[in-house]
């Protein structure tokens, strides 16, 4: 809770103490006088109901209601002791001072006690007749110097409790940020639970049924393929139906890929040899669509301690994406970085493909979530798990209509890591 509006509480509080404090001395006044003199025209109650209007429809800063609240008061006890000084006490001009320490505000509680001694002064002079009939002089004077020494005691505590307010707004602040960090560590994980609950029900639906799908698979494909080569007038048919069975056949492989840890064979390899030997098998697919590639590869020959196989997996499945965002054709750019200071190479592969909507950017690496017709929501389970085995990282940037931006940073071969891997 802020200053603002512990002094809005504050300010809705002391209205309704004296309030209480009204009713409860007109009550007790009657009761025992039955005079309403001193309540008639009702100039207090006049005082509270504006009061009550301004904080509640007017609505004004906090701050100034306060103000208005110690200068009201102030306003009324002058009256009181103007019209009927035979019936108020000069100290309730002290106890002014005394409900402003409420607010632990220092200006609050000078410009109190600056009224009050203001006021003490002022009756001091002019009713020093009606005064000194019932005092004596240096009494009041000691009013005058109570109600100072009421000023600065209560400043001194305004000061002390204003430091223990700061102190437990500072922890309870900290305790809230602690309190929503956890709360999103614990969304995270529980997240992170899903989507393992997921990925271990597809490893244990691959583990049960991948090889009896793949041997019956295995033979429908052959007497497919003899169909087609023998039977040209079922090439239509028979081109679909092996469409369809390699598309199953990948499905069931990524399912296995997900589902059984897969033997890195780590060793030194390069980088350029990779993706030319991926580009190499992308020749065909590239004139078919009508894409354009633009390739700036390093100069020098830079080693990785790696599974050459499996990168080149990685970078099928994005050029893949990348021709599959293209369908009427476009430029990719492949481009090759060396960084010595953090010893990693950085890979950028960038189409002008479709893209990818920014809101569902965040879901792209969730298994089985896909934006294809006919994806199987894994390729990128697949490449962001072998990335994290090779101990690098994937960052992918996107649009609607702005094409896609990806950029694998993976680790150089040093010789401790070569010693390592022996």
């Amino acid at each position: 809770m802020s200053k603002v509006q512990l002094i809005d509480k504050r300010n809705k509080l002391l209205l309704n103490l004296l309030t209480c404090f009204y009713l409860v001395d007109a009550a007790i006044y009657m009761w025992e006088d039955g005079d309403m003199t001193m309540f008639w025209p009702p100039v207090g109650l006049f005082i509270l109901l504006f009061l009550y209007i301004f904080l509640y429809r007017i609505k004004v800063l906090p701050h100034a209601t306060m103000f208005i609240y110690i200068l009201f008061y102030y306003a009324y006890m002058a009256y009181l002791l103007t019209y009927y000084p035979y019936l108020v006490n000069y100290f309730f001009l002290i106890f002014g001072i005394i409900f402003c320490a409420i607010y632990h505000n220092y200006i609050s509680i000078i410009f109190s006690g600056c009224l009050c001694i203001l006021l003490l002064t002022y009756f001091y002079v002019t009713n020093s007749t009606q005064i000194f009939s019932e005092i004596v002089e240096t009494d009041f004077v000691y009013f005058i110097l109570f109600a100072v020494l009421c000023m600065f005691f209560l400043l001194f505590y305004a000061k002390f409790a204003n430091e223990l307010w700061e102190t437990a707004y500072e922890n309870e602040k900290k305790a809230k940020e602690k309190l929503r960090f956890t709360q999103e560590e614990k969304k995270a994980l529980d997240q992170s639970l899903r989507n393992a609950d997921k990925l271990t029900l597809a490893g244990e639906m691959a583990a049960s049924i991948a090889h009896e799908i793949r041997n019956p698979l295995a033979s429908i494909r052959g007497f497919v393929q003899l169909i087609h080569e023998d039977n040209p007038k079922y090439e239509t048919y028979t081109s679909i139906m092996l469409s369809e069975l390699e598309r199953v056949n990948d499905v069931i492989g990524e399912f296995l890929v997900l589902a059984k840890p897969q033997t890195s064979k780590m060793s030194s390899s390069s980088i350029t040899a990779i993706l030319n030997d991926v580009l190499t098998l992308f020749k065909t697919e590239f004139r078919l669509h009508n894409i354009h590639l633009t390739v700036e590869s390093l100069e020098d020959d830079v080693k990785l301690l790696c599974d050459s196989n499996q990168l080149k997996q990685v970078f099928i499945n994005l050029i893949k994406n990348s021709i599959e965002s293209m369908p009427n054709g476009g430029d990719l750019f492949l481009s090759t970085v060396l960084d010595n200071q953090q010893c990693y190479v950085h890979i950028t592969l960038k189409d002008t493909g479709i893209g990818i909507p920014e809101h569902l950017l965040s879901m792209i690496h969730k298994p089985f979530f896909t934006t294809k017709e006919q994806g199987t929501g894994l390729g990128l389970m697949v490449t962001n798990k072998i990335i994290e085995q090779h101990e690098g990282k994937i960052n992918i940037s996107s649009g609607s209509n702005q094409g896609t931006t990806v950029i694998i940073s993976l680790p150089l071969l040093t010789d401790k890591a070569l010693s390592a891997s022996i």
